[in-house]
């Protein structure tokens, strides 16, 4: 039920952010689907597969939240461990999620641990290991608070994914949801009902990205791409290509060429209404400046 994208022999996958068309679905951000032009893999130091000597270290953080107003308070659990001694730029492992009803029944018990490849759980930064990347937040905008926790906090641009489960209201249940897992740095926008997003990629490549929920699915909708080019002359120029979602096909609406030298201050995607590229809800990496973009 996870989505666990760890690659077993260094723990840390290739973490990518770019669409992949799904029919009529329109494209998704999927970690695997890089373009061809910048191929890019982020690495990290192993991860110990052994305890050492001086143990590990476990974490419980907990927060009591009722899915909405007028409904009882629920009781969600995240667990999770860190080696003894281990560095700021080390891992921490996210081993599970445990949530209770008001009368201590358990309405969704999650275990991370990849038990095939030796994987204890989900990887994380020792930065996040404190809340685990835990909230309970409404992020399909349907008025019902919702569950995720870090899915990964890693790699050499320290991007964060999310495990998601919505609630379903007919059903009386969290639901996971694997689109919401594909959207990277996460930022909600409540009053527009849309998902911002970016991270790193690369030296020359950047992009940004805008979800909304869409028969029950995160879905793409809209996309700005920024390109640095440069030829043998060193002469270096800035390509950018924005699109859209157009009736489920998502359709290039503009592509233009600017100096290598360009300042965001001084172009469209500036304050133009839709990007607003210097808004810090463009975060484009993970840890705790995060947190206000998921509240």
């Amino acid at each position: 039920m996870r989505m666990k994208r760890l690659c077993v022999a260094a723990l840390i996958c290739a973490i990518a952010l770019f669409l992949a068309s799904c029919g009529q679905r329109g494209p998704e951000l999927h970690r695997d689907d890089w373009p061809s032009h910048e191929p890019y893999t982020e690495t990290a130091e192993p991860l110990p597969t052994e305890k050492p000597d001086d143990g590990i270290i476990r974490n419980i953080y907990e927060i009591t939240k009722a899915v909405c107003d007028g409904m009882p308070e629920y009781r969600f659990v995240a667990e999770g461990f860190v080696y003894d001694g281990a560095e700021p730029w080390n891992h921490g492992f996210i081993t599970g999620l445990q949530v209770c009803d008001e009368n201590g029944n358990i309405i969704l018990d999650v275990d991370f641990a990849d038990t095939d490849n030796d994987i204890p759980g989900n990887a994380s930064y020792m930065e996040m290991m404190d809340t685990m990347g835990l909230h309970i937040t409404d992020v399909n905008f349907d008025g019902y608070r919702d569950v995720i926790i870090l899915d990964t906090f890693a790699g050499a641009h320290a991007n964060s994914w999310y495990d998601c489960w919505l609630w379903d209201a007919d059903a009386g249940k969290f639901v996971h949801c694997p689109s919401f897992s594909q959207i990277v740095n996460p930022a909600l926008d409540r009053e527009k009902q849309c998902i911002y997003s970016t991270g790193g990629m690369g030296a020359y490549i950047q992009e940004y990205a805008i979800s909304r929920y869409i028969n029950k699915e995160f879905i793409v909708t809209s996309i700005l791409q920024l390109l640095w080019e440069y030829d043998d002359d060193d002469n270096e120029w800035l390509s950018v290509t924005e699109m859209a979602l157009v009736d489920g096909e998502m359709k290039t609406l503009r592509e233009e060429t600017l100096p290598g030298d360009t300042e965001w201050n001084d172009t469209r995607y500036n304050d133009d209404g839709t990007w607003d590229i210097l808004h810090p809800r463009w975060y484009g990496m993970g840890g705790h400046l995060a947190d206000e973009w998921l509240e």
